[in-house]
């Protein structure tokens, strides 16, 4: 900025950004995002670096936007770190939205782009995820694919990342074939690698599968252990999703939430029965949208959106939209 280099300059910020999410420092990374997308710079690529903590902040229809317009300018400018960063991240909020077909047809066309390059940086963390999901819908050709790039990476750098993306790899696939001792071996080398490491997400999603894993495998003591490490640095973060998942695996092991991790985590654990779409839906309810507000937000006919609504007061045995706030509001829901 002093030399007056513009281009570095976004170059840089950038970077920082992207590095600033990577470390946990949502509020930092959203702010200088919002800043460039402001001012007219680099909006593309701020977009998808955002896009990814909308995802991970379980902001699905906001995280769609901006990824799905970051990745059509990636595609089109051929610019593949953006390219596989956005794959992974509209593969992660298909995957939330129960699209399952979608998801694994993003992490197919991640990995054909990561043949077509030399990276070994940018694609381990989708590939991690990629491997993980594929093992947990049956897809073994899909795992091992992620699997085999992750082993190529590994050996030509060495780096702990990349070790541990494998080793949650195999470990998945372990786990998926019902040998539950070679998953929470594998599970917790992966652990062991990132404790060094300042990637808060990456270490929570992990410590999530290994206390699984352990779990599986009989230890129940450190299981629950590694999902308690995983809700506290997923709730630090305002990952709900991945807090409500580590909540959920808590009580099937049968144990008390609200004991083991507080009364916020057990109305997570359960989200009072509603579905994502169902929570997302009540969350712009609670600010006094209309159905057709709401549907223009997250792109659903006013039909879907009175359906959801329905259903809502329903399961919260409420009579009107404003007891459907209060009672959503008290299940800590709307947080």
């Amino acid at each position: 900025r002093a030399s007056g280099e513009s281009q570095t300059e976004v170059a840089c910020v950038t970077c920082m950004i992207y590095c600033l999410r990577e470390c946990g420092e949502w509020p930092d990374a959203l702010r200088l995002g919002r800043e460039l997308i402001s001012s007219g710079t680099a909006v593309w690529v701020a977009e998808g670096l955002l896009g990814v903590i909308h995802a991970l902040q379980g902001k699905l229809s906001s995280a769609r936007r901006l990824l799905s317009s970051s990745h059509a300018s990636a595609a089109q400018l051929r610019h593949y770190n953006m390219y596989v960063d956005t794959a992974a991240g509209l593969a992660r909020v298909a995957a939330a939205e129960d699209s399952a077909g979608e998801a694994a047809e993003r992490c197919r066309s991640m990995l054909e782009r990561w043949h077509e390059s030399e990276d070994h940086h940018y694609a381990v963390k989708g590939l991690r995820w990629g491997a993980s999901f594929f093992a947990r819908t049956g897809d073994r050709g899909g795992a091992h694919a992620c699997a085999e790039a992750l082993t190529r990476i590994s050996s030509e750098t060495g780096h702990a990342d990349a070790l541990a993306a494998l080793a949650h790899a195999i470990g998945e696939a372990a786990l998926a074939d019902g040998d539950a001792d070679t998953a929470a071996e594998q599970l917790g080398h992966a652990t062991q690698l990132h404790a060094g490491l300042d990637l808060p997400f990456e270490r929570a999603e992990i410590n999530l599968r290994a206390g699984v894993a352990l779990a599986a495998a009989g230890d129940r003591d450190l299981a629950l252990e590694r999902l308690r490490d995983a809700y506290r640095t997923a709730r630090k973060l305002g990952a709900r999703p991945l807090a409500a998942e580590a909540a959920r695996e808590v009580a099937e092991l049968g144990e008390s939430v609200v004991r083991r991790l507080g009364r916020r985590a057990a109305a997570e654990a359960n989200g009072a029965g509603l579905s994502g779409r169902e929570l997302e839906v009540l969350r712009l309810v609670a600010v006094g949208h209309t159905n057709r507000e709401i549907a223009g937000q997250l792109f659903l006919s006013p039909r879907t959106v009175d359906m959801h609504v329905r259903n809502i007061l329903r399961k919260l045995s409420c009579r009107s939209r404003v007891e459907a706030a209060h009672a959503a509001a008290e299940l800590g829901l709307l947080g």
